[in-house]
């Protein structure tokens, strides 16, 4: 939490354009690029950082990435792949397959244990300068910052910035960011599974995320206390409600292995890679909570502010690869 390590600084790159992002975030989720692409983009920043001798060699001092969407729309797309087994049939110009392009604007906040103020200038001036040759999500960033002027014109007057780790700063940046919201992780809702519970993990999963048509309760009335079978269907008693409040969304959060790691036929190759295995999307699960909200007072016993702070969870060797959202 805020204050609890004194040394972490904030990177701010704020409202960051992003054409072209790929929206296919696992096999069964459209959404805004997930946690696990923004750690990727933290991830590649540092190395980038090592590379033109900002930070020594070896030194990882960036932690966790906070995501916060300001504005996000889909549209059609279409990609080509290239056959199974080329060589073997006439036709090797492959297949078009549907995949839907996003753009959005976003605002990625980095912690970082950066104390000397002489690299976190030079962090600053690096992002500035190169932010743009950056992808996210697969897609490319466009610019970073917000235009000033009621008509947007006139200079960036937020570019890329670093600040304290403290809640009274990151309000003043809040405060010039355009409305939006920021993904918190609330998997820890899902609970262990109930041995009684046969259903899959998907059921569980949709429990939250899903409205249900439901009788309007009289107030301090449960559900288990309204007798459906009584209720009309016509009667104007019914309303369409949640499991629990706010804005629940299934979220990808790393990846399972199915298979051993091995070589195999077409792997790529590149440095460092040893090997291939067959895998399965993890999904956890995630709420969009107001940016303005989120220093709000406790609600339900936690700050909408927890959760938001996405890092690489602690895994063996042989997996599973997954993120997990911890507080700010």
């Amino acid at each position: 939490m805020f204050g609890d390590e004194t040394n972490l600084r904030a990177v701010v790159l704020p409202a960051i354009r992003v054409d072209n992002a790929s929206v296919a975030t696992a096999s069964i989720l459209v959404s805004p690029p997930s946690p696990v692409a923004a750690l990727g983009l933290m991830r590649k920043i540092e190395i980038d950082l090592q590379g033109v001798g900002i930070l020594p060699t070896g030194w990882n001092p960036f932690r966790s990435v906070a995501i916060a969407v300001h504005e996000f729309e889909i549209s059609p797309g279409h990609r080509r792949i290239p056959p199974e087994m080329p060589g073997e049939s006439g036709d090797k110009s492959g297949s078009m397959v549907d995949d839907p392009e996003g753009r959005l604007v976003c605002t990625l906040v980095i912690s970082a244990e950066l104390g000397n103020r002489d690299v976190l200038g030079q962090v600053k001036d690096f992002l500035s300068a190169n932010v743009r040759r950056y992808r996210f999500g697969g897609g490319r960033i466009i610019r970073s910052g917000i235009m000033g002027g009621e008509t947007g014109g006139g200079k960036w007057r937020l570019n890329p910035v670093e600040t304290a780790w403290n809640e009274e700063e990151f309000q003043k940046i809040v405060r010039v960011l355009p409305p939006g919201s920021v993904l918190a992780d609330r998997t820890w809702q899902l609970g262990p599974k109930d041995e009684a519970d046969h259903r899959d993990a998907l059921d569980r999963l949709l429990d939250f995320v899903v409205a249900v048509k439901r009788p309007i309760r009289a107030k301090g009335e449960e559900d288990e206390q309204v007798d459906m079978t009584r209720v009309p269907r016509s009667d104007e008693r019914w309303e369409w409600r949640k499991l629990t409040p706010g804005w629940l969304v299934p979220v990808a959060v790393g990846w399972r292995a199915l298979s051993d790691v091995r070589e195999r036929i077409g792997m790529r190759a590149a440095e460092n890679v040893i090997g291939h295995v067959w895998a399965e999307d993890v999904i956890g699960l995630g709420e969009w909570v107001s940016v303005r909200r989120a220093f709000s007072k406790p609600r339900d016993g936690y700050r909408d502010v927890e959760g938001t702070a996405w890092a690489y969870r602690p895994c063996p060797p042989q997996g599973p690869y997954l993120v997990e959202g911890k507080d700010l």
